[in-house]
Protein backbone atom coordinates (compact mmCIF):
# COMPACT_ATOMS: atom_id res chain seq x y z
CA UNK A 1 0.00 0.00 0.00
CA UNK A 2 1.31 3.41 -0.90
CA UNK A 3 1.57 6.13 1.72
CA UNK A 4 -0.84 8.18 -0.39
CA UNK A 5 -3.57 5.52 -0.24
CA UNK A 6 -4.40 6.18 3.40
CA UNK A 7 -5.86 9.65 3.79
CA UNK A 8 -7.79 10.31 7.00
CA UNK A 9 -9.21 6.79 7.21
CA UNK A 10 -10.64 7.02 10.71
CA UNK A 11 -13.98 8.47 11.77
CA UNK A 12 -13.98 11.12 14.53
CA UNK A 13 -14.73 8.47 17.14
CA UNK A 14 -12.69 5.30 17.49
CA UNK A 15 -15.82 3.54 18.82
CA UNK A 16 -16.93 3.05 15.20
CA UNK A 17 -13.69 1.32 14.14
CA UNK A 18 -13.74 -2.45 13.58
CA UNK A 19 -11.14 -3.78 16.02
CA UNK A 20 -11.35 -7.45 14.98
CA UNK A 21 -8.09 -7.20 12.96
CA UNK A 22 -6.23 -5.64 15.86
CA UNK A 23 -6.01 -8.68 18.14
CA UNK A 24 -2.26 -9.25 17.71
CA UNK A 25 -1.35 -5.59 17.14
CA UNK A 26 0.48 -3.70 19.90
CA UNK A 27 0.52 -0.29 18.21
CA UNK A 28 -1.25 2.38 20.26
CA UNK A 29 -3.41 3.77 17.45
CA UNK A 30 -5.83 5.33 19.91
CA UNK A 31 -3.18 7.85 20.88
CA UNK A 32 -1.67 8.37 17.43
CA UNK A 33 -4.76 8.11 15.24
CA UNK A 34 -3.33 5.81 12.55
CA UNK A 35 -3.10 2.04 12.11
CA UNK A 36 0.19 0.52 10.96
CA UNK A 37 -1.62 -2.26 9.10
CA UNK A 38 -3.73 0.18 7.08
CA UNK A 39 -1.37 3.11 6.57
CA UNK A 40 2.16 1.78 6.84
CA UNK A 41 5.07 2.97 8.95
CA UNK A 42 6.39 5.59 6.53
CA UNK A 43 3.01 7.30 6.16
CA UNK A 44 2.50 7.54 9.93
CA UNK A 45 5.98 8.92 10.68
CA UNK A 46 5.78 11.33 7.74
CA UNK A 47 2.28 12.56 8.65
CA UNK A 48 3.17 13.17 12.32
CA UNK A 49 6.32 15.11 11.40
CA UNK A 50 4.52 17.14 8.74
CA UNK A 51 1.96 18.13 11.39
CA UNK A 52 4.88 19.42 13.48
CA UNK A 53 6.22 21.53 10.58
CA UNK A 54 8.95 19.24 9.28
CA UNK A 55 8.91 18.82 5.51
CA UNK A 56 10.03 15.93 3.33
CA UNK A 57 10.09 13.53 6.29
CA UNK A 58 10.53 9.85 5.36
CA UNK A 59 11.92 6.68 6.86
CA UNK A 60 15.42 6.09 5.52
CA UNK A 61 18.57 4.17 6.42
CA UNK A 62 22.09 5.30 7.22
CA UNK A 63 25.31 3.93 8.61
CA UNK A 64 26.65 4.11 12.16
CA UNK A 65 30.13 2.69 11.89
CA UNK A 66 29.50 -0.48 9.89
CA UNK A 67 25.93 -0.96 11.05
CA UNK A 68 23.05 -0.19 8.68
CA UNK A 69 20.46 1.59 10.86
CA UNK A 70 16.96 3.00 10.28
CA UNK A 71 16.40 6.71 10.67
CA UNK A 72 14.31 9.68 9.60
CA UNK A 73 15.22 11.62 6.47
CA UNK A 74 14.63 15.38 6.75
CA UNK A 75 15.71 18.58 5.07
CA UNK A 76 19.24 19.28 6.30
CA UNK A 77 18.28 22.72 7.63
CA UNK A 78 15.59 21.16 9.87
CA UNK A 79 17.77 18.38 11.27
CA UNK A 80 19.32 20.61 13.96
CA UNK A 81 15.93 21.52 15.42
CA UNK A 82 14.78 17.89 15.25
CA UNK A 83 17.93 16.63 17.01
CA UNK A 84 17.59 19.34 19.66
CA UNK A 85 13.97 18.35 20.32
CA UNK A 86 14.79 14.64 20.47
CA UNK A 87 17.70 15.30 22.87
CA UNK A 88 15.30 17.23 25.09
CA UNK A 89 13.07 14.13 25.14
CA UNK A 90 16.02 11.95 26.22
CA UNK A 91 17.12 10.44 22.91
CA UNK A 92 20.61 10.40 21.42
CA UNK A 93 20.72 11.31 17.73
CA UNK A 94 23.32 10.86 15.00
CA UNK A 95 23.26 12.84 11.75
CA UNK A 96 24.12 10.92 8.60
CA UNK A 97 24.47 12.46 5.14
CA UNK A 98 24.54 10.04 2.22
CA UNK A 99 27.78 10.49 0.25
CA UNK A 100 26.02 10.28 -3.12
CA UNK A 101 22.65 11.59 -1.90
CA UNK A 102 20.90 14.87 -2.40
CA UNK A 103 22.67 17.83 -0.83
CA UNK A 104 19.58 19.10 0.97
CA UNK A 105 18.51 15.82 2.66
CA UNK A 106 20.10 14.13 5.67
CA UNK A 107 19.13 11.17 7.83
CA UNK A 108 18.80 11.40 11.61
CA UNK A 109 19.42 8.09 13.36
CA UNK A 110 17.86 7.99 16.82
CA UNK A 111 19.35 5.92 19.67
CA UNK A 112 21.74 3.99 17.42
CA UNK A 113 19.04 2.60 15.14
CA UNK A 114 15.66 2.50 16.86
CA UNK A 115 12.90 2.05 14.28
CA UNK A 116 11.12 5.39 13.73
CA UNK A 117 7.69 3.78 14.18
CA UNK A 118 8.64 3.01 17.79
CA UNK A 119 9.14 6.72 18.43
CA UNK A 120 5.69 7.95 17.35
CA UNK A 121 4.54 8.83 20.86
CA UNK A 122 7.66 10.98 21.26
CA UNK A 123 7.11 12.55 17.84
CA UNK A 124 3.77 13.83 19.15
CA UNK A 125 5.69 15.72 21.88
CA UNK A 126 8.02 17.58 19.50
CA UNK A 127 7.93 21.36 19.25
CA UNK A 128 6.37 22.80 16.11
CA UNK A 129 8.93 24.09 13.60
CA UNK A 130 8.22 27.49 12.12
Amino acid sequence: MSMYDCMEVYPPSFDEVDLSRCEDCDFECGQVGFCVKDCGENYIVSKLLIQKGYRQANIDFGFIGRKYAPGIELYHRQCGKFIENMNRLGHKCTLYHHPMGKKYLSTVIVDDGVKPIELVLDLLKLDVVK
